[in-house]
């Protein structure tokens, strides 16, 4: 939706939401596997010289393959899809670290928001009747809380570096998907020092009780709940009403 405010876009998305089913996207990590992508496209000039092999680190693609990334929220646009995800599932500082890319972290969740939210307005422009919207995917880390692998204010941060890069290129959402630790999914859940709420969609897996978890986290705002499939096979997709306790399972 050209010139909408993350606001409105994310009020239209729950009005929406309350009429009809509304279609998310894909996995984009297959999609990019399909290319059968080298190191140069990871590296682009901006990394060229860079000291540790980028192969693998499909969020650098937002950065060094902009075309690509554009190319398969337009396939996914195309097929039908109301809400596309960012390509950010790993861009957090913990997850660039393992390719010495925490540095680019805020310019991968703003260019991986920007490239969405440019390849949905051309869709919503085209198909005023159907607008697109912009998820922003915000991946599990490596390092788990519960275990004391980090601690909470060091995730807190880091999950505050990809949000303002999100939200700053255009996502109407936040998205945090199969979040594996009750911490993690509570510096997810919870708004960010920056005051914006958590968008209309989280999903949850590993060994999470999504339900439990929009219950005991504090100042928790999600709209649409989902788990994956390896909940025992079971997927929820639901709007939560304000003040609902409870979420229907499929």
């Amino acid at each position: 939706m050209p010139n909408t405010s993350h606001t409105s876009a994310r009020d239209l998305l729950k009005k929406l939401a309350a009429e009809r089913i509304l279609v998310l996207d894909g996995a984009m990590g297959t999609m990019i596997q399909d290319r059968n992508l080298e190191e140069t496209d990871f590296r682009g000039g901006r990394f060229a010289s860079h000291g540790v092999d980028l192969k693998g680190n499909n969020d650098i693609l937002c950065l060094t393959r902009p075309d690509i990334v554009a190319d398969l929220h337009d396939q996914y646009y195309a097929a039908g899809a109301d809400i596309s995800e960012t390509n950010t599932f790993s861009a957090t500082s913990i997850g660039q670290g393992e390719y010495a890319q925490e540095a680019a972290v805020r310019d991968i969740n703003l260019a991986g928001a920007r490239i969405a939210r440019e390849v949905a307005d051309r869709w919503t422009a085209k198909e005023p009747h159907k607008p697109r919207f912009v998820a922003g995917s915000i991946g599990p880390g490596t390092r788990l809380p519960s275990l004391g692998q980090i601690g909470f204010d060091a995730l807190q941060a880091d999950y505050e570096a990809l949000v303002d890069g999100l939200l700053a290129g255009g996502a109407a959402a936040r998205e945090g998907l199969a979040l594996l630790d009750h911490h993690e999914a509570v510096r997810v859940l919870v708004p960010h020092r920056g005051g914006r709420p958590l968008g209309p969609v989280g999903r949850v897996g590993g060994g999470l009780d999504g339900a439990v978890e929009l219950e005991i986290v504090p100042g928790v705002t999600v709209d649409v709940f989902g788990a994956q499939t390896n909940a025992a096979g079971q997927v929820v997709l639901e709007l939560k009403p304000p003040g609902a306790t409870a979420l229907r399972r499929f």
